[in-house]
């Protein structure tokens, strides 16, 4: 009688490029200058960070840049235990979302 395979561990590899679209270069420039920008909706006003091209509460098309301030709120977090796979901090770790001042999205 033969065993049930349950589980198969091999190795793998995968390798990521990451290319930002316009929004996101224009976040990531301004984050090196040492700001936070965000967009703002024209049909609800929301003001969204990281910046994005289209409102997805309306569908409206972005046309307002705001510069946000460097503090905000801390609207949750957890402390993670769970080890995993090629974990490249050590445990625990704290991971949370925040919510910059002036703006209505958190971020992690």
């Amino acid at each position: 009688m033969s065993e049930q395979v349950t589980e198969i561990v091999t190795p793998i590899r995968m390798e990521y490029r990451y290319t930002p679209g316009t929004e996101s270069s224009t976040t990531l420039r301004a984050i090196k200058e040492g700001r936070l920008i965000g967009r703002r909706c024209p049909s609800c006003h929301k003001v969204y960070f990281p910046a994005r091209a289209v409102c997805s509460m309306c569908g409206e098309a972005f046309t307002e840049t705001v510069e946000l301030a460097e503090t905000g709120t801390l609207v949750t977090f957890a402390v993670v235990n769970v080890n995993f796979a090629n974990r490249v901090i050590d445990l625990p770790y704290v991971a949370g979302e925040v919510r910059f001042d002036g703006a209505d999205t958190t971020t992690s």
